[in-house]
Formats: structure tokens, sequence, C-alpha cells
């Protein structure tokens, strides 16, 4: 079960005592990847995770049991792993872009796709994002999980 987001005085207290498990997250910067907001490579880069989401849920969906008790299991679980992995370093960044629309299109594609990794993406987006439709779009993510 996923912790509910934090109201306001909760979110306030818990900036004032960041904690000292998870040390200094990333920020990212898009401006580090693309020239541009209106650059291509944005749009090929979503449409890229998604198409990536879809093949990957074709290939393991419901077949991971079976992947695991095959003679190959450890190579072909480590692939699924790296697989996955290329998904979240491909999107995850889009979650801190200035423009919603690019956020909320991100949240769409990962929050079908949990992992501890994007869910802890996702809560910290929550506690600093001020737009409501994408905060909206967080909370059913979150809830759905």
């Amino acid at each position: 079960m996923h912790p509910l987001p934090l109201n306001a005085p909760a979110r306030r207290a818990a900036a004032k005592n960041p904690s000292k498990s998870l040390g200094s997250l990333p920020e990212w910067n898009l401006a580090d990847l693309y020239p541009a907001m209106d650059d291509p490579a944005i749009k090929r880069d979503l449409d890229r995770g998604e198409t990536e989401c879809i093949e990957f849920e074709k290939a393991y969906k419901g077949r991971l049991a079976d992947i695991a008790a095959s003679a190959d299991a450890g190579r072909a679980l480590a692939e699924a792993v790296r697989r996955f992995e290329g998904i979240e370093d491909v999107l995850v960044p889009y979650l801190n872009d200035p423009d919603w629309a690019t956020r909320a299109a991100a949240l769409e594609v990962l929050c079908g796709r949990p992992s501890e990794g994007v869910k802890k993406e996702i809560e910290r987006l929550y506690d600093r994002e001020e737009d409501d439709t994408v905060r909206k779009t967080i909370e059913d993510c979150l809830h759905g999980w």
C-alpha cells in the first residue's frame, strides 16, 4: 500500500526534516537533453517510451513464473530488468519538465508500469507539483497502485 499524498502542513514539515535514508536525490533538467521545449526529440522519446512499455508488457505479463522456472531464468530475468530500467531512463526525466502536459503524458505512461523507483519519483513530484491537472493525474496513479 502506498502512502496517501501529504497535506500542506506535512509537506512543509517534511521539507524541514528531509529523510536521511535517501540522501540527496537527483533533480532532472531537460535542458541537458534537449535544446528547446519544441524539440521533436521530446515527442519521439515519449512515443518510444510508450512503445517500449507496450512491448515489455506483451513480453512479460503473466509469464514471469514460467520464465523464472526456465533453464535460462537468470539471463531472461536480467534482460527483463534491463528493459524495464531502459523504459524508466527514457521517461522519468519528463516528470520534471516545465510543461504540465509533458509531465502528465509521462505520468500516464509510467503509472501503468509501477516500480518502487518510479513510485518514489512520482511521490516527489506530487510534493512539489502546483498544476491541478498533474496533481490529479498523480493522485489517480498512486491510488491505482
